[in-house]
């Protein structure tokens, strides 16, 4: 057992490599802090750390991303990892990498109101703070809240579970060096097993990209569940989002298979950039996804395309929101979908879809367990939803629908409507609220391999 009362546990000014240990650290300061980190086959644990648990940082005089991942990383194989922190779990400049094994971060945030001193003190912007108080707890709050600033609060450091934090330091004449262009990265694969509970993102990474595959992550947190600057890319394996503002973040985002559970009090699904070259997307090609969300259920600044696996999206049950928002348009070209929400801001897949869409409204409410039953002609059941909200507008797109033929929605076994499949996007029922059909949209995102 290492202790510190002022300083890091363990600090090491080159590469920290530990295999068959047993590690328990607390300090003041950052539990275990080198220029790279790869521990195997070890448990560590921090009982509690005034900073990052683990923290890997690029030397002072790095002006360029460094060639083969040589320093600031850390790689964690078959590794169980205890962490209790008021900074970040883990932390490291370039590369993180989680192979197997378990990692439990929990990351005590400290809120400061707003003040000037406060601002001067831990180095914030005005736009830092985006807190309001619930009670004994915090919240998040969008962007262009209208409440007063004054009451508004912040955290005073960065207290995130897994991150890749971009090199950043300061040179000899106190100018900021940031090193932007590189490919900063967070792999979690192998079997790996992420418990995060946080007051910070769960899993970050700043100027680059997540990967998941073959992993189990559960995540609790006041900001994002998984967010990059790059890509969030999700292979395969479990997410349970259980708690978030938003949950699966990126400028591009695509998921091919897995699990996925997320809880989110704004966005479930969210493709934005800052960068204006970006033409952001969110690709579906496979996969499992419930989203509960309060705000929109998937939100692109650019496109949308699902060619398979499973969405299911319980959306907002007020108008500012919907189930399924993009500026360039929705192409559903295969898979299951069904989306539902308030009848405020509805919008439909694009007439460019390849695969049959229906949407349906009504202009009363369809409460929360009423369960949605769509049968074809003969009676037999194609698609069963049962709404975990109440909302007005269900769409809904099945390879089972076909152009020219015949349904029956039914609602707890009493039919609402019976229709018939008119092009690719059929609407029924109530023609009321905002919105409406997403038209043509644009061109879908181009995926690797030259595939739509």
């Amino acid at each position: 057992e290492v202790k510190s009362e002022s300083k890091n546990a363990i600090k090491v000014s080159k590469s920290f490599v530990a295999v068959d240990v047993n590690l328990t650290l607390s300090a003041e300061n950052h539990a275990l802090s080198a220029r790279s980190v790869e521990i195997q086959n070890a448990t560590v644990t921090v009982t509690a750390a005034g900073k990052d648990g683990i923290n890997a940082e690029c030397d002072d005089d790095t002006t360029e991303f460094p060639e083969s991942y040589s320093e600031g990383y850390v790689i964690l194989k078959d590794v169980t990892f205890t962490a209790t922190v008021s900074g970040d779990g883990v932390q490291a400049d370039t590369l993180v990498y989680v192979s197997g094994g378990e990692i439990n971060v929990k990351t005590n945030g400290e809120f400061v109101k707003y003040s000037e001193e406060n601002k001067t003190t831990y180095d914030l912007e005005d736009d830092d703070f985006r807190y309001v108080k619930n009670g004994s707890s915090y919240q998040k709050v969008a962007s262009d809240y209208q409440g007063n600033v004054s009451s508004m609060y912040a955290l005073a450091q960065s207290c995130k579970g897994i991150k890749v934090g971009e090199i950043k330091y300061e040179d000899e004449s106190g100018n900021e060096i940031t090193v932007t262009e590189g490919d900063y990265l967070i792999v979690i694969t192998d079997g790996a097993v992420v418990n995060v509970d946080s007051t910070d993102d769960a899993v970050h990474a700043n100027s680059g990209s997540v990967l998941v595959d073959d992993a189990s992550l559960t995540l609790n947190t006041y900001d994002d569940g998984i967010t990059s600057d790059v890509m969030t890319y999700i292979k395969s394996g479990t997410i349970d989002v259980q708690s978030s503002y938003e949950g699966i973040e990126g400028a591009y985002v695509r998921i091919d298979g897995g699990k996925i559970n997320i809880v989110s009090s704004d966005d479930g699904i969210n493709a934005a950039s800052d960068d204006e070259s970006v033409k952001e997307y969110i690709i579906i090609n496979g996969g499992e996804i419930t989203v509960n969300a309060s705000g929109d259920g998937v939100d692109s600044n650019g496109s949308v395309l699902m060619t398979g696996g499973t969405f299911i999206v319980y959306g907002p049950t007020s108008g500012g929101d919907g189930a399924l928002d993009a500026e360039t348009g929705i192409i559903v070209d295969g898979g299951t979908l069904v989306a539902a929400s308030t009848l405020g801001m509805v919008e439909t897949p694009s007439s460019n879809s390849s695969q049959c869409v229906v949407s349906y409204a009504t202009n009363g409410s369809i409460a929360a367990g009423t369960v949605l039953s769509v049968k074809n002609a003969s009676g037999e059941e194609i698609l069963s939803f049962t709404a975990e909200k109440d909302c007005q507008s269900i769409i809904f797109s099945h390879s089972a629908l076909e152009n020219g033929e015949t349904y029956t929605i039914s609602l707890d076994g009493e039919t609402a409507v019976t229709f018939t499949v008119e092009g690719i996007i059929t609407t029924v029922g109530s023609a009321g609220g905002a919105g409406g059909p997403g038209g043509q949209g644009g061109n879908p995102p181009q995926q690797p391999g030259g595939r739509r």
